[in-house]
């Protein structure tokens, strides 16, 4: 579930840059530090509650998908 995440950051992190979000103003909004948005980008690591809110605040959905034996997450809007 790892990798997943990490995967689903970039485009996290694009959609706050074209919202025009800094990450203070985007950690303010999800009641959260700027170091932990920060963290959340650059490492893609953060608690799925937080991937949520994070995901929500940016109008997108996250699922998680059964593909043979693997879970994976997806990004939807």
């Amino acid at each position: 579930m790892l990798h997943e995440t990490r995967r689903l950051a970039v485009p996290l992190w694009k959609r706050r840059k074209q919202r025009g979000f800094s990450q203070t103003d985007f950690a303010r909004l999800l009641g959260v530090s700027r170091s932990s948005v920060q963290r959340w980008e650059e490492d893609g690591c953060c608690q799925p509650l937080a991937m949520i809110a994070w995901a929500r605040c940016l109008d997108f959905s996250i699922g998680l998908r059964h593909v043979g034996n693997e879970s994976c997450l997806w990004l939807g809007r």
